[in-house]
């Protein structure tokens, strides 16, 4: 489960997002989740949905969860793989839908690391 552990019983106070990377605060402290890819594979987030239930909800549980690709999403890609994550907050659901595009080979994680949102971060919202 990456380390979305690390989030469980914490409330989130803001979610950032700069087209990359998910930035949490919690505590204080931002917690950046920065999709990444082997040398020959691209990880990236897809969709994002439930963001409301994010802001002020205390993170209950987190679970990996399948998320298929679209048919949409698969034209000209070697190979597409979908997963995520749905985080249960006392406020609801959400969840974070990735991508990883490969040649078969390569796979692709979550890293988990402190860092502050770039001045060009937008508040996260469902996409």
């Amino acid at each position: 489960m990456e380390h979305f552990e690390s989030l469980l019983g914490k409330t989130i106070d803001e979610a950032m997002y700069d087209g990359e990377n998910i930035y949490l605060l919690t505590g204080g402290e931002w917690v950046k989740i920065n999709p990444e890819g082997d040398c020959c594979s691209s990880c990236y987030v897809q969709h994002v949905s439930g963001v409301d239930a994010l802001r002020g909800g205390v993170v209950n549980a987190a679970e990996r969860i399948t998320s298929e690709p679209t048919a949409e999403e698969l034209v000209g890609a070697d190979v597409l793989d979908g997963w995520g994550y749905r985080l249960t907050t006392s406020k609801g659901h959400v969840s974070i839908e990735l991508r990883l595009a490969h040649n078969g080979y390569y796979g692709g994680w979550l890293n988990f690391s402190n860092g502050e949102p770039p001045a060009t971060a937008k508040p996260l919202d469902d996409f």
